[in-house]
């Protein structure tokens, strides 16, 4: 592993800050709605203010694991867009629990605002034998843990009757930067979104643990189109959910 990067790895997230900044700007928008239905107007945009002016010193905090050429970095690049907020309600004293929900339902609606015929290509894309053919490779590449903050994995072939491959995670990029930016405990619930994803494109996966919940890795089956598997909240019913983080238990 090295940790040596070139002066334009170092710039990367610099270098593209504009069109990040546009994009989650964007998502701004979503989040403040959400807010507002359970939060004073007053209180939300005290906390978006705080978080625009955060998000931009946050950019540059971003691990680089390879830019474009790795599949993970969008999975840094989509979360960090709500980090800030995050840090604002947790700071604030927001219970834990009602800043995994807003983090779970402004996922949910922003999936569920992608145009359907983009939805449906969607979650046909998750079973070509071109993605397969990427998600091996990329595996294969994570092994050689070239970047500190990547994520490693494996990549399983499917047995031909209950899943058509799945991936091993052993190593998360997302919950290495979110621990170092003191966040972990909502980690947990950022892995809740993939279900809110999984349901807006019409994909079945399964998974029974992760590394957010304290599971030895996280366990990705991927099933098959057209069914309807969890949504993802409340996280109770799903078997990767610890609830580590949650103690006692509060009521939705």
């Amino acid at each position: 592993m090295s940790d040596r990067l070139s002066a334009e790895e170092q710039n990367y997230y610099v270098a593209i800050k504009g069109k990040m900044l546009r994009r989650f700007g964007m998502a701004a928008g979503i989040q403040r709605d959400v807010l507002t239905h359970r939060f004073d107007e007053r209180t939300v945009r005290r906390w978006m203010a705080r978080a625009s002016k955060d998000l931009e010193a946050l950019i540059p905090q971003i691990p680089y694991i390879g830019g474009g050429e790795n599949e993970f970095t969008r999975y840094l690049l989509y979360p960090a867009g709500i980090l800030p907020l995050a840090r604002v309600m947790r700071y604030e004293g927001v219970p834990l629990r009602a800043i995994g929900r807003t983090i779970f339902d402004v996922s949910a609606v922003a999936y569920s605002a992608i145009p359907a015929p983009v939805r449906w290509w969607m979650g046909r894309s998750y079973f070509t034998e071109k993605r397969k053919a990427r998600w091996c490779e990329t595996a294969a590449r994570s092994q050689e843990r070239r970047y500190a903050g990547d994520w490693v994995c494996e990549f399983v072939e499917g047995d031909g009757e209950t899943f058509v491959y799945g991936l091993n995670m052993a190593e998360c990029g997302l919950l290495k930067f979110w621990r170092a930016q003191g966040l972990e405990e909502l980690v947990p619930y950022l892995c809740l979104t993939d279900y809110a994803l999984w349901r807006a494109i019409g994909v079945e996966v399964r998974r029974t643990q992760t590394l957010a919940n304290g599971g030895s890795c996280c366990d990705y089956r991927y099933v098959g189109r057209g069914k309807d598997g969890p949504s993802g909240w409340p996280p109770e019913p799903l078997p990767e959910w610890t609830g580590k983080y949650e103690s006692p238990l509060p009521s939705d």
